[in-house]
């Protein structure tokens, strides 16, 4: 968490700051490990963990300044898209926001992956152009494996784009009913959260 005003102290907190699970996954552990160096006794945060069997903990500190804040580190029983949302109400500031949040986004993974194989297929094929006897002559007939291995590398190449293209113009547009349900991600849902947020 991170002060982005003068100060916040106790008496500027109007409901308690919390994170939860979203869905409601028990937290095991939950610790501060780390804050603005020479001010952690000065902020000195705490972690309420009573309700933390629930999936939520509590957050208090003394005062956080300008350029203030403070990690946490959650451990819970749940599936890697388990969310973390925050809530309460501090005097001064319009909302609470998790600012980095890594969510798994199989979607992303596999373009990635898509792109490294794609990769491969490039390097693997120009030792073929540059090796073969078909692949420099116009007389000698290019094999069928070929011309598929080609052509599938651009297929892929093809089904990429579409896919940048689509992810991109979703959260262009902030309406993920334009894409396949089934390619809405958690962390295709995190950034449009995030710039609907901002």
């Amino acid at each position: 968490m991170e002060c982005w005003q003068v100060a916040i102290k106790p008496e500027h907190i109007r409901e308690p700051v919390a994170i939860a699970t979203d869905p409601s996954r028990p937290i095991l552990e939950s610790t501060i490990r780390a804050a603005t160096p020479e001010r952690e006794k000065i902020i000195n945060a705490h972690l309420d963990t009573r309700d933390a069997a629930n999936g939520r903990i509590t957050i208090t500190w003394d005062i956080l300044e300008q350029d203030d804040g403070f990690q946490i580190q959650l451990i819970f029983a749940g599936p890697s898209e388990t969310r973390f949302a925050p809530s309460g109400v501090i005097e001064g500031q319009k909302r609470i926001a998790i600012f980095s949040l890594r969510q798994t986004d199989w979607f992303v993974n596999f373009v990635l992956k898509a792109m490294l194989f794609l990769g491969g297929g490039l390097l693997l094929s120009i030792p073929i152009f540059l090796l073969f006897p078909w692949a420099r002559s116009n007389e000698i007939p290019t094999p069928r494996w070929a011309t598929t291995l080609l052509y599938s590398i651009l297929g892929i190449a093809i089904l990429l784009g579409v896919c940048g293209v689509l992810r991109a113009f979703v959260l262009w547009v902030e309406r993920p009913a334009f894409m396949p349900q089934s390619l809405v991600t958690p962390g295709l849902r995190q950034e449009l959260q995030q710039k609907q947020r901002f």
